[in-house]
């Protein structure tokens, strides 16, 4: 007796000849069968194949709606349902609606045609094609790739997610069509693909301006190895502030200045810039800053670092400080060691109904940290004092004495904090900062008796005793300064450092040669058909005189256009602090072509090297346990698209 196929499972499943095997016709696996039942069958297409099972089962109506309407076709039929997936008893009582004969009202012509009705239960062959992978070469394949590769280069995940089970589960949900790229082609297909069309997208913008500058540090890998990151910072014709990672190179040689000066020649050459880098930041490593003078830029050492050497040095120097934070840091340590400790700083918080906030630690690499060290202390000291109580560890307790005094600390080191933070943004040009927030520490820390205040001083006066009294191939900081319309000459404490700032933008834009026609309101003119002068008169005896006095005076030398331009940017209403200074420069470049040329160059000057170090983090996350022999190529394409993503 032939089984009755009015169950699912026979759409996707051929009964033997012999009654008492069945195969699948998907994966061609065979399965026992009995004339009691077709659990194990149903069990198969659910677990490994339950995409095609679910196919198949939607469109198929029941038996009771297909013998409604044989019954009484011309009575109006409730909403049909989908047998449920979950019960194989609801499955079991479908019909096998592609072999059911064809119903209708029409002539017995009509319902000898096949019907197009959208209910009529799917072929195998149709399922199949519904659930095929994607072509290779279709578009949802190849943004599924591009999609696949932003985990790696936007969230910094390995190469080898593509090969993790949970990730390969995930995405076979969300589109079973989709065949994932393999590891091999991401990395040798994908990944240097995406690469090669950002970087065409930048060698195109850099093309386009005549000024950059760049930026550039070392860092070690966990594989101990030596790398150098280079970013390329310029202001586009709109006037917009491009920040970006050009290379990260592995560097196999010794850091001396000669190897380090040929690097950065290399990569200005690979990307065509050789002739428009004008000023390199670094940090104040001799090495480095031998490099940039061979290289014959400008160089501006990194602002944070060098404040962040002199905030070191006059600590280390000031005994009730030190002795303070030298306590306050095993404290810290205590706490990121010991789990108990943690647990009590947390009963702590929640007692006195607070939010639990982990101690920072002060690290040397890190700019700030000490700062934030103190900082995140001094809001929890009552909790962290309750949980080193509770822990047996009164003696690491701070003392009342050493609270002053790393209150009055972070007192005097908060200015020094806020300025750091601010001149490390990369949004807004900040170059022109330097100058005004040196003077301005310099005058705080003045009005300040304690010890600390008065090493900080005398660390300001060391260290930028020459920051607006720079020879005139290192003059980038006063104009700068100079041109940016929310400072201008007020930047300037003293006049003697003002004038200088007036005499020296007087003396580089009078060496700018402006082109024919350098305005937008030029060119328009040069198009215009010119109108001809009025004829010559036979001159007057009695005039002769007075105008050939008048024709010099209107003769306008470049030295007098130059002047012009300068008191017309000096003169002119200066800006809100807050707002940008490119908008005040889009606005003016006509009027002002030569400053503006100059704004170009030295307004897109970074103040620190801090968009390298921020790389580091993100290198490390790149090159991490799970990948620390990433190669050097791998490192350098991620990077660049990580930071390409903004």
């Amino acid at each position: 007796m032939a089984p009755q196929k009015n169950s699912l499972c026979w759409n996707l499943i051929t009964l033997q000849p012999d009654r008492k095997t069945a195969v699948c016709d998907i994966c061609k696996t065979e399965l026992s069968y009995q004339k009691s039942g077709n659990t194990n069958l149903l069990r198969h297409l659910r677990t490994k194949h339950p995409v095609e099972f679910a196919l198949c089962g939607e469109i198929v109506k029941p038996q009771s709606t297909v013998s409604a309407q044989i019954s009484s076709p011309t009575q109006p039929q409730p909403h049909e349902q989908s047998p449920s997936l979950d019960s194989s008893s609801s499955a079991a009582s479908s019909k096998d609606v592609a072999n059911a004969p064809n119903i209708s009202t029409d002539s017995a012509s009509s319902s000898s045609r096949p019907t197009e009705d959208s209910s009529r239960q799917p072929t195998i062959q149709s399922t199949k094609e519904r659930t095929s992978k994607c072509k290779s070469d279709s578009l949802r394949k190849q943004e599924l790739d591009a999609r696949v590769l932003d985990l790696v280069t936007v969230d910094m995940m390995p190469l080898s997610v593509v090969e993790d089970s949970g990730f390969r589960r995930l995405v076979t949900a969300l589109d079973p069509r989709y065949e994932i790229v393999s590891k091999k082609r991401l990395n040798s297909e994908v990944l240097p693909a995406r690469y090669q069309e950002e970087k065409a997208r930048l060698r195109s913008m850099l093309q386009e301006v005549k000024h950059v500058s760049i930026a550039t540090d070392c860092w070690k890998s966990r594989a101990a190895e030596s790398f150098i990151t280079v970013t390329v910072h310029f202001i586009t014709k709109d006037w917009q502030l491009q920040s970006r990672v050009l290379s990260t190179m592995a560097l196999q040689a010794p850091h001396t200045a000669d190897n380090l000066s040929s690097t950065l020649r290399d990569v200005f050459a690979e990307w065509g810039i050789s002739d428009k880098v004008t000023t390199c930041v670094t940090d104040n490593a001799a090495n480095i800053a031998l490099a940039v003078e061979k290289l014959k830029l400008r160089h501006q050492p990194c602002f944070a670092h060098t404040l962040n050497l002199a905030v070191k040095e006059s600590i280390r120097k000031t005994a009730d400080v030190l002795a303070a934070i030298n306590r306050l840091k095993a404290l810290v340590a205590f706490f990121h060691h010991s789990t108990i400790g943690t647990n009590h700083l947390k009963d702590a918080h929640r007692n006195s109904h607070s939010a639990f906030r982990k101690l920072k630690r002060e690290l040397e690499t890190r700019w700030n940290s000490t700062y934030e060290m103190i900082e995140s202390y001094l809001d929890q000291h009552d909790q962290v004092t309750q949980a080193l109580c509770l822990s047996g560890k009164q003696t690491m307790c701070i003392t009342t004495d050493e609270l002053d005094v790393l209150r009055k600390a972070m007192a005097t080191l908060e200015p020094f904090y806020e300025a750091t933070v601010e001149l490390s943004s990369e949004r807004h040009t900040t170059v022109a900062k330097v100058i005004p927030l040196v003077d301005i520490l310099k005058e705080m820390v003045s009005s300040d008796d304690s010890p600390l205040a008065v090493l900080l001083h005398q660390q300001l006066q060391e260290r930028f005793k020459t920051v607006d009294r720079r020879p005139h191939l290192h003059c980038h900081l006063t104009m700068a300064t100079a041109l940016d319309p929310r400072y201008k000459l007020n930047g300037f404490l003293s006049t003697d450092s003002s004038d200088r700032a007036v005499q020296m933008l007087k003396e580089v834009a009078s060496t700018i040669l402006l082109p024919q026609c350098s305005t937008a309101q030029e060119a328009k003119a040069a198009e215009e058909k010119p109108i001809p002068p009025p004829a010559k008169k036979p001159k007057s005896l009695l005039w002769a005189s007075f105008d050939q006095q008048v024709e010099g005076k209107q003769h306008v030398t470049p030295n007098t256009a130059t002047e012009l331009e300068v008191c017309r940017h000096l003169e002119a209403e200066s800006i809100p602090r807050e707002a940008n200074p490119l908008e005040y420069w889009r606005n003016h470049c006509a009027s002002l072509p030569r400053l503006s040329l100059i704004a170009r160059d030295v307004l897109s000057i970074p103040a620190t090297s801090v968009p390298g170090e921020r790389l580091f983090s993100e290198a490390g996350e790149v090159i991490s346990a799970k990948r620390s022999s990433m190669k050097a190529k791998n490192v350098d394409m991620i990077l660049f698209l990580n930071n390409a993503r903004d």
